[in-house]
């Protein structure tokens, strides 16, 4: 006779909300809770749209200025969560890399200054 094959209790939410809407920009969030047996795991996925263009926001269009500022808030971001105060700290951590951080479009933007440099609040996991 055939062993039962083990039961797993698993739980998919899903939310989808904005984050911002200003500017001609709409930011959304896309969270994701998948629980398996009561252990739960979120996941943020971010997702920024030009409403002029009626089209997604691609981070290539961005200066090389402003993408080096962006990694810069990034490494920031990362420093003050990990409660450090240098970039080497970060590295004795495991952080591999760090000097060269980089954007990706999973980012929401908080504000635009009248330059359209975008002021991003990120969430590193």
């Amino acid at each position: 006779e055939d062993e039962p094959l083990p039961v797993s209790n698993i739980d998919i939410k899903i939310k989808v909300s904005p984050v911002y809407n200003a500017n001609g920009i709409l930011s959304m969030c896309f969270e994701e809770i998948i629980s398996k047996d009561g252990v739960a795991s979120t996941v943020h996925s971010y997702f920024n749209y030009d409403l002029q263009k009626c089209a997604p926001v691609d981070v290539g269009e961005f200066s090389d200025q402003a993408l080096a500022d962006m990694a810069q808030l990034l490494q920031n971001k990362l420093m003050e969560q990990n409660k450090v105060t240098s970039p080497e700290e970060l590295s004795m951590l495991g952080y591999f890399d760090i000097f060269n951080v980089s954007v990706t479009s999973n980012f929401y933007f908080i504000n635009i200054n009248h330059l359209s440099l975008p002021l991003l609040l990120t969430h590193i996991f």
